[in-house]
């Protein structure tokens, strides 16, 4: 009889698990949008909300591309939210958590793009790169209303590249502060 009482309370066990486990399973939720994307919000200061709707990082392999626009990149938008008209400026940053050193050793032909509502505003070369080091790539005025911005990193394939290059990673992501004076 021992037995039985132990096999019950076994099945019992093992029947209330899987239930609870069920639950958690249909009830979890994430922070993605209607299209699956994965949503992630920072403010600039008290006045902005910055969306990115991929997430803020920049990570892959960087190869010779002739157009920035087949680079590594992500997007983003600024919803300036100040009422009163307060004038702010903000940074466009660069987290860099892991390059590869051939990329560091030729960090001046790794480029970027920074484009604000389809208009470039910014562009540069990555000189100086390195693990764990950040790189402003613009620093602009907020406007009112929304703007949409992309950053695009890249290896400029209408210059002179070491083919020792290609197909390095890069790992980082971007933030956005507000500049201070």
């Amino acid at each position: 009889i021992i037995s039985q009482y132990f096999t019950l309370l076994i099945i019992i066990f093992i029947c209330i698990t899987l239930l609870l486990g069920t639950y958690a399973w249909f009830t979890w939720s994430s922070t993605n949008d209607t299209q699956g994307n994965t949503l992630l919000t920072m403010t600039i200061g008290q006045l902005a909300d910055v969306t990115f709707e991929e997430g803020n990082d920049i990570t892959g392999a960087l190869n010779p591309v002739f157009y920035y626009s087949d680079g590594l990149s992500t997007t983003f938008t600024i919803n300036n939210n100040d009422t009163t008209g307060t004038s702010a400026s903000y940074n466009i940053i660069f987290n860099i958590t892991s390059i590869d050193p051939v990329l560091i050793n030729h960090s001046s032909n790794i480029k970027y793009v920074v484009l604000k509502n389809g208009e470039i505003v910014g562009e540069n070369s990555l000189t100086g790169a390195d693990n764990n080091t950040s790189i402003t790539l613009y620093t602009g005025d907020l406007d009112s209303g929304t703007t949409t911005h992309a950053v695009y990193l890249y290896i400029d394939s209408n210059i002179n590249n070491s083919r020792e290059m290609i197909g390095k990673n890069i790992t980082g992501n971007i933030t956005i502060v507000e500049a201070t004076a």
